[in-house]
């Protein structure tokens, strides 16, 4: 991790990346650990927390150009990297919503919910305004399942079904719910993993 870093904040390298795994205990939940967290966690390198922060929404924003102006398959390769860089948080479930126009070319991608390690609240409500804001005549969402398994849940079943009725009333089409994790990806679509 040091190595890493060390472009980033210089010789203080291994001092942050010690203090670093101390306190969060892998790499992965010290990327995507929230400024506050970072902080709280670097009380003497507050500008390395900082460098870690942008580099962290710089590979996200690069991540999320590549889309730009592309069409969208739930089984496309570059959306399932884009999709991982997103919601590769271990420790809490993430939701991520890309919105399309009528011929499923990408307009916005935008996180849309935050939940616990094994829990998520998806706000239909906010999600099909938001769409409406956009102008957009499509929809793909996608969670991580922090547990490892991709498998939906009967709650990940359930609010698919609210939301592709409610999308459908205002003549969004939901193209798919995509539930990412260490062990694959899973298509509520395709009712399978992909």
């Amino acid at each position: 991790m040091a190595a890493y870093l060390t472009p980033l904040i210089g010789d203080q390298a291994g001092v942050v990346a010690r203090q670093l795994l101390a306190h969060f205990g892998t790499i992965a939940r010290s990327v995507d650990a929230s400024p506050e967290a970072l902080v709280a966690a670097l009380p003497q390198h507050n500008a390395a927390a900082a460098a870690i922060c942008a580099a962290r929404e710089l590979m996200r924003f690069a991540a999320n150009e590549q889309l730009v102006g592309q069409k969208v398959r739930s089984d496309d390769k570059l959306l399932h990297g884009y999709l991982r860089a997103r919601l590769h948080n271990p420790v809490e479930e993430r939701m991520h919503a890309i919105f399309l126009n009528q011929d499923h070319i990408f307009l916005a991608g935008e996180d849309v919910a935050v939940g616990t390690l094994g829990a998520m609240l998806m706000r239909i409500r906010h999600l099909v305004h938001r769409a409406l804001d956009l102008g957009a005549n499509g929809l793909l969402i996608a969670h991580n399942h922090p547990s490892g398994s991709c498998r939906p849940s009967d709650s990940d079943c359930k609010s698919t079904e609210d939301l592709i009725s409610i999308a459908h009333a205002l003549e969004i089409q939901v193209i798919d719910h995509l539930i990412i994790s260490t062990d694959g990806i899973f298509s509520m679509q395709k009712g399978q993993q992909i």
